[in-house]
């Protein structure tokens, strides 16, 4: 009885198998990412990447054969035959791909401005612009299936290089925006430059104890950002203190509740320096819910110049990176790809300085 229900058992994983074998292989033909009229990868290969016996790639391939998805080429392998004729493809657009991290569910304006922008211009031209979220349970097959006939691709921040890779072979013309992904031209920020300078600014104001808040270590932004700090900081003879740098994560809520905890622990701060213009308005209602006067007490810069900012009370001083440039800066080097023009490896967008009221 025991015997006969553990070859039960073996049978059963051995068909679980070679069947997700079939389904994983099948998937990966549907979206091309196995090429029509290519060939498979040889058995030996599958059998090490699925960590299984050739006699289950086997039974897989027969399965594959039989609904004609491959054909046996003596000598040769196994020949994709398959032609996918479904209508699941995006004609004349122009995808803008984000990382779906879990902050990206909270309202970012740095990025939907820039869509809108982006998305008047394609209308001018006779595109379609659609938004989409890359997050870490999508895999490269689902991803194939969703990029077919695109025009290109505009990939904004960290997303794995593994999706760079795919629009890179399939030859999709694309561009990367905060990235530093060299088969690409780029559009980044001077972020070392705008943080000095918006450090410098409190500086100048008169202010010694300055609390630096910092966006997600994976972002390029984020080092550079707080190297221009303390930079800026060295520059003037003023010590570094760790108590003084918050970790943040982009949102309001981070820029909120770092501050919250900073005040609440006692420390003795003048100035506040926050890697983007959310997480400076979370930190500003902090010091108002606290009743600490702004820029009386403490001077607020932020950087980005997103539209909330300048209707806060007080108006938010910030480093500006012109979303019109990006915006334009993108489109156009994203049609020149298209017509095989040459390009620059990068371009800088600069930070410029915007004093408001909470910075006096």
């Amino acid at each position: 009885m025991n015997l006969l229900k553990n070859d039960k058992l073996m049978l059963m994983a051995y068909s679980a198998k070679f069947m997700q074998i079939y389904m994983d292989i099948k998937k990966d033909i549907e979206s091309e990412y196995y090429a029509p009229n290519s060939y498979l990868p040889a058995e030996r290969k599958l059998s090490e990447k699925y960590n299984v016996q050739r006699m289950t790639i086997r039974k897989a391939l027969e399965l594959l054969i039989e609904e004609e998805y491959i054909v046996k080429n003596p000598g040769a392998g196994s020949k994709i035959i398959f032609k996918n004729t479904s209508d699941n493809t995006y004609p004349e657009t122009i995808l803008y791909i984000i990382p779906e991290h879990e902050f990206t569910q909270q309202y970012q304006p740095f990025h939907w401005e820039i869509c809108l922008q982006l998305e008047q211009l394609c209308k001018t031209d006779g595109l379609n612009l659609h938004i989409m979220k890359l997050s870490d349970s999508d895999t490269t097959t689902d991803f194939l299936r969703r990029i077919q006939n695109l025009k290109g691709i505009i990939w904004v921040t960290p997303i794995d290089n593994a999706f760079f890779d795919i629009a890179k072979r399939k030859n999709i013309p694309s561009i990367v925006i905060c990235n530093d992904y060299s088969d690409f031209p780029k559009i980044n920020l001077d972020d070392f430059g705008g943080a000095y300078t918006a450090t410098q600014h409190l500086i100048d104001k008169g202010c010694k104890k300055i609390v630096f808040i910092k966006g997600l270590d994976s972002y390029i932004n984020t080092p550079l950002r707080f190297k221009g700090y303390s930079t800026a900081l060295k520059s003037n003879d003023i010590d570094i203190e760790e108590r003084l740098i918050l970790n943040g994560d982009w949102t309001y809520d981070s820029g909120y509740s770092g501050m919250a905890q900073i005040i609440e622990s006692g420390t003795d701060f003048d100035g506040v320096v926050s890697s983007n213009d959310m997480m400076a308005l979370g930190a500003m209602n902090a010091l108002h819910y606290n009743k600490i006067s702004i820029p009386s007490q403490v001077r607020v810069i932020g950087m980005d110049n997103i539209q909330n900012g300048a209707i806060a009370t007080p108006a938010l001083s910030t480093v500006s990176f012109s979303q019109k440039d990006i915006t334009l800066s993108a489109f156009i080097m994203l049609k020149e790809i298209m017509r095989n023009c040459e390009v620059p490896e990068e371009i800088l967008i600069p930070g410029n300085l915007l004093v408001r009221d909470s910075t006096g």
